[in-house]
């Protein structure tokens, strides 16, 4: 595990301003597993799992991007599972 990028994370969430009690928690939550757990990008970890997605909208947010899952056959935004890899803002 790139120990760097888990670091960033780590400053992602902690830099973070919530914007409610919930958010408090959830952001406490993962802040937790971090610093308890290891392989934190991987479908291993038992206790859960880091994953990437993005909303793309346009200028006045009337419309935005989803891909259509085909296994699923729905539509999501993109993103997804990191399959261990734990740069997830590349």
């Amino acid at each position: 595990m790139n120990i760097s990028n888990t670091k960033n994370i780590e400053e992602l969430i902690k830099n973070y301003k919530a914007l409610d009690l919930r958010e408090m928690v959830y952001k406490d939550q993962m802040l937790e597993f971090i610093y308890n757990s290891e392989n934190h990008f991987s479908r291993s970890n038992k206790l859960g799992y880091f994953t990437a997605s993005a909303f793309i909208m346009n200028k006045n947010m009337s419309k935005f991007l989803l891909m259509h899952h085909k296994k699923l056959n729905r539509w999501f935004q993109l993103g997804g599972h990191c399959d261990g890899d734990n740069d997830v803002i590349r």
